[in-house]
């Protein structure tokens, strides 16, 4: 199969990538920081799509090209992106593969378990959930039609479509009639995989990628290494502003709709009552959320937390009257000429400083 993925390179179109090597990230906070160590050089691209959960993605083959014609792929791990292990093999002969949460000295957090978990009926209901998408206007379902067959068959079309060249791809690329698409649910368990909101990871991380981005491409290496140090600089000084901005805080109690801030949370000592799926987006059970409506009454502040890359209906519908803050561990709102990570961690204080 590499022979032939070898061969087949040679005829694939070139990949634009300015002058330093082609590198593929798995989701949006790896190629920020991948984008970072890489600014004068070359940038990276985003394997997953924004608006796509990275708990239940779908590798689909389209993306297969990319991986084929890396010289490096970084991803966080399989915890987080089980999705990718189908699209390895894909990768062309001597190329690297950094996984962040394989670092030596990475610090890792338990996937904290509530008391119960949701049947596994309701578990796979909750994976067909998307984010629910903000209306424009309170008065948006006025225009809706109660029939939407016509779009229903036209999204049918498109998705019969996208399958169709997909397994066009699949042929191409492996010469084998394999399924046009790889779709991989299955979590990994154990640690928490949201690895990159512990400042002191983010840290290691961008001097890891520099280092193999140095090891990969070693003319940019004096690019790479000051791009390193240069963003870690900013970083400190952030995490002494977001002490600040978060000092007030460490008596507040926090909801989350997907416990995706453990890492934050313990950076800056804060603290939770809660939350209603797991870090590695197990639904939990009935019996967990009765704990934490009982806890509601004895908390001194309380503080609903919406990750807004995953489903928060149930959140709200749950704790209507709670304050209600949304955030994105992810970053995807974040310009590409913003300093990251800093403006990640910034950001994300400036939204749990407004449950004060």
């Amino acid at each position: 199969m590499r022979q032939f993925l070898a061969s087949l390179f040679i005829v694939l179109p070139a990949f634009a990538h300015a002058d330093g090597p082609f590198v593929v990230t798995s989701i949006k906070p790896v190629f920020d920081l991948v984008q970072t160590v890489m600014t004068g050089v070359g940038e990276p691209e985003l394997l997953l799509s924004q608006n796509e959960s990275v708990h239940h993605a779908i590798l689909r083959p389209s993306r297969l090209r990319s991986l084929l014609a890396a010289d490096l792929l970084v991803s966080v791990g399989q915890h987080m992106e089980p999705w990718l292990e189908k699209g390895i093999e894909f990768q062309k002969p001597n190329a690297q593969w950094l996984v962040l949460a394989d670092l030596a000295d990475v610090r890792l957090l338990d996937i904290r378990q509530p008391a119960t978990l949701a049947s596994d009926e309701e578990q796979a209901q909750a994976v067909l959930e998307k984010p629910e998408e903000p209306k424009v206007e309170e008065d948006a379902d006025f225009f809706q039609t109660e029939d939407n067959s016509l779009e229903s068959d036209l999204e049918d079309t498109a998705n019969a479509a996208a399958d169709d060249a997909d397994a066009k791809i699949l042929a191409e690329i492996s010469g084998e009639p394999l399924e046009p698409a790889v779709d991989v649910r299955e979590h990994g368990s154990g640690r928490d995989p949201h690895v990159w909101l512990d400042p002191r990871n983010s840290a290691l991380f961008l001097d890891a990628i520099a280092e193999v981005l140095i090891e990969i491409d070693p003319d940019h290496a004096d690019q790479y290494q000051t791009n390193a140090q240069e963003a870690k600089l900013a970083l400190a000084e952030a995490v002494l502003s977001v002490k600040d901005r978060l000092v007030y805080l460490t008596d507040s109690r926090f909801i989350y709709n997907h416990d995706s801030f453990q890492y934050f949370e313990k950076a800056f000592g804060l603290k939770s009552i809660g939350f209603l799926s797991t870090s590695d987006a197990k639904q939990v059970g009935a019996r967990t959320i009765s704990g934490i409506t009982a806890k509601i009454e004895f908390a001194p502040v309380i503080c609903l937390i919406i990750d807004e890359s995953e489903s928060s209906r149930s959140a709200r519908n749950l704790f209507p009257d709670i304050e209600t803050v949304s955030l994105d561990p992810l970053g995807r709102g974040l310009e590409p000429s913003d300093s990251y990570p800093a403006s990640l961690f910034l950001g994300l204080s400036d939204g749990f400083a407004e449950c004060d």
